[in-house]
């Protein structure tokens, strides 16, 4: 499980690499290079959060004894 999140991490990694260099051959301002860090500052807080979530429903679900 492991080696398929740091495979996953990998290719997205990649993947944003990809669009870092295709967004810099625009030639954008410095105003749109702000605002695109700060977009892609914030969505990576919002999948770090909804991970976490789901983690942290998976262990409240895992800690409840099973309903008979």
């Amino acid at each position: 499980m492991k080696s398929d999140y740091q495979l996953a991490r990998f290719n997205y990694e990649y993947q944003d690499q990809l669009l870092e260099r295709q967004f810099l051959q625009l030639q954008p301002t410095d105003q749109q290079i702000e605002f695109s860090k700060n977009l892609y500052k914030f969505y990576y807080e919002y999948q770090t959060a909804k991970k976490e979530l789901i983690e942290l429903k998976h262990r409240i679900q895992c800690n409840y004894p099973t309903q008979q």
